[in-house]
């Protein structure tokens, strides 16, 4: 019978053991998250978010044209063929389904799309830096002389210069031809390591590296216009034919090869041939003689959307029957309204969240997807948001203040190119206070982290106050608050921001204390709509991503006053005072202060809690404070100031209080 029962019990333990292991199994397998958590960052998955970028990537890829017109199960066949693996990590580590994963892998992949072809179609233009060379290039490029009214004057005082002068003004102008207009068009994209150009300057620094010559100082002005260097244009005592048809230099040499003051027409920086050279693009316009070099594609980028700005802020001070559709209509604006224009000179950081990372081939194509991905997936959310959004009265209609701007620019991924261009912006700003340009700015920061946002307009604090109507500035700090992830946080850091502006500019300091009290307003209010005292004091005492400084720690620091006088603040602070677990949501809050008997009461009962309380710390630290200004009276009033004589009991006590 003993045997019978102890096999029984070892059966049951059996069963019980599988039975939990089967549980273990089920919890294992309901690991995961779902996409759209993992979308939005609320779990971090490497794993899963690098097989979700190589699956986009070949989405993408395949899928250039024809993509509204597939579906989820075009989408699963597509990945089982191309990469089945980063499929099969999709799947495990998502507890979707599949057909959810699937539809939002084509949402993400259409709007990638979408924001491919905007921006792609966001045209290039070069405009001349300065009234003499328009001139030069009015009197040559046929059809501009229609649209630009400058006086050309003669090039020089010989018979051929003035009979080529005649030549040009005596050139029939035809309204109606393009050709002029098109030959400012950024066209003719390469790779600049790819272009006979390139081969040409490297096989000449070979040449006179081997023969023995000094390097090459080539300069931007021994560019070819048409077509890159001939084989005639190498040494006259070497044979073209010897020549490979690519010198590999070191990356040492490739400096020394190449031209050295050649700029990026995108950031406006100069370009390292040693450091960029894989990554090098260029442009050909035809009327202007040289090459134009990026330094890459995000260089690229960024000058198509410095072109969207210009275009937006000159259509915005034209009437509306002048405002082009087309590419030559906005040309034409353009050097009909050359005087007010905007300039892209402006030198602004490389816009290359990748420049510090060695990374090629497939890594670097999966590094770039990650942020087209999160960029392609903030837009999708905004445009719900947008949708649900309600106007304020029923009769009213919900209008974005920023839906006047370039399709383009509300595309652009504000985390690589935000930086750029608020700077640019500001620059702009500095010579032209335009309303259009202010909108541009609040829209700019309003995508960008609050640290980036804040770098921003404390780095240009001088330049923004110059601001001529407050209601500007006004716009451009209420969209960071509105952005920010923490709002009460960023209303109270603006409204000293405000603060310091207006004791900086004593002449204005009535519109910038009126501004920041309306900051300080906004936060009040932004309290008052918590209902939960509990969440309210852990909203208030959470670190926040401003220097991770919390709402109570960053009133403190810049002693924003107004604020701290709020009542509901005052209960919180009361209720933090007199509270051990100020958190536990079974205990009201105070609205008054702890009385002494109950206190004493704590200290007796639980002597730990008074202490790490507030106010029990307050009374231990006065109370040892008290008793020690005590000791150090009576050995005062002891005189004893014998070196020789014993130390009396308040002696040692007063040493030791001193240790």
């Amino acid at each position: 019978d003993d045997d019978n029962n102890k096999s029984q019990r070892q059966d049951l333990y059996q069963a019980v053991n599988n039975d939990d292991d089967d549980d273990e199994t089920q919890i294992t397998q309901s690991k995961g998250c779902s996409i759209d958590d993992l979308l939005n960052g609320y779990v971090i998955d490497e794993a899963t978010l690098s097989a979700l970028d190589e699956c986009l990537l070949h989405i993408s890829s395949e899928w250039s044209t024809d993509i509204l017109e597939k579906n989820a199960t075009d989408v699963e066949r597509l990945l089982n063929d191309k990469c089945n693996s980063a499929a099969n990590t999709l799947k495990t580590g998502i507890v979707d389904k599949t057909i959810v994963i699937y539809n939002a892998l084509l949402r993400l992949a259409r709007k990638i799309q979408a924001v491919t072809l905007i921006l792609g179609s966001q045209k290039m233009v070069y405009v001349p830096r300065n009234m003499e060379e328009l001139a030069s290039l009015s009197s040559r490029v046929r059809g501009l002389s229609h649209y630009v009214s400058v006086p050309i004057e003669p090039r020089a005082s010989s018979k051929a210069g003035a009979e080529d002068d005649a030549k040009n003004e005596a050139m029939p102008v035809n309204p109606g031809d393009q050709d002029g207009l098109e030959s400012f068009l950024f066209a003719d994209r390469a790779v600049y390591k790819t272009t006979a150009l390139c081969m040409q300057r490297e096989q000449q620094f070979s040449l006179s590296k081997k023969s023995g010559l000094s390097s090459l100082n080539l300069k931007r002005t021994s560019q070819t216009a048409a077509s890159p260097l001939s084989p005639d244009s190498v040494e006259a005592d070497a044979s073209f034919d010897d020549i490979e048809l690519k010198t590999v230099l070191k990356k040492s040499d490739l400096k020394r090869a190449h031209p050295a003051d050649i700029v990026c027409e995108g950031c406006r920086n100069a370009i390292d041939f040693g450091k960029d050279y894989e990554t090098i693009i260029t442009y050909k316009a035809t009327a202007q003689k040289d090459l134009l070099y990026f330094h890459d594609d995000f260089c690229v980028t960024l000058r198509r959307l410095k072109e969207s700005i210009r275009r937006f802020v000159m259509d915005a001070g034209l009437p509306e029957s002048r405002r082009a559709e087309t590419t030559i209509g906005y040309m034409r604006n353009l050097f009909l309204n050359f005087n007010t224009l905007i300039s892209t000179d402006y030198c602004v950081p490389r816009p290359n969240p990748l420049s510090g990372h060695a990374l090629k081939g497939d890594a670097l194509r999966l590094a770039h997807m990650s942020f087209i991905r999160s960029n392609a997936n903030k837009l999708i959310l905004r445009q719900q948001a947008l949708d649900n959004r309600q106007a304020k009265n029923f009769e009213d209609e919900y209008s974005w203040k920023f839906k006047e701007l370039p399709q383009s620019l509300q595309y652009a991924n504000m985390s690589i190119y935000g930086a750029c261009l608020a700077k640019f912006v500001i620059h702009c700003l500095l010579s032209k206070q335009l309303e259009p340009l202010w909108l541009t700015l609040a829209f700019v920061v309003s995508g960008m982290t609050a640290t980036d946002s804040l770098q921003i307009v404390e780095e240009h604090r001088t330049d923004l106050a110059k601001v001529k109507e407050m209601e500007h500035l006004d716009l451009v700090l209420t969209s960071m608050i509105e952005a920010a992830d923490y709002t009460i946080a960023m209303s109270l850091y603006l409204s000293d921001y405000m603060t310091t502006n207006a004791e900086k500019d004593l002449s204005r300091s009535a519109d910038f204390e009126k501004v920041a009290s309306k900051y300080i307003q906004i936060a009040s209010e932004l309290v008052a709509s918590v209902e939960s005292d509990h969440l309210l004091s852990l909203l208030l005492e959470t670190p926040t991503d401003i220097a991770h400084l919390s709402v109570f720690e960053i009133a403190i620091k810049y002693g924003i006053s107004d604020f701290m006088d709020n009542s509901r603040i005052q209960m919180l602070m009361t209720h933090m005072w007199s509270e051990f677990g100020f958190l536990d949501p079974s205990k009201n809050f105070r609205t008054q202060d702890i009385a002494l008997f109950e206190l004493l009461g704590i200290l007796a009962r639980q002597p730990a809690k008074f202490y790490y309380c507030p106010v029990g710390r307050y009374w231990v630290e006065s109370v040892m404070y008290m008793v020690y200004v005590c000791v150090v009276s009576i050995v005062v009033y002891e005189t004893n100031y014998d070196f020789a004589s014993p130390l009396s009991a308040a002696e040692w006590c007063m040493w030791i209080f001193n240790v």
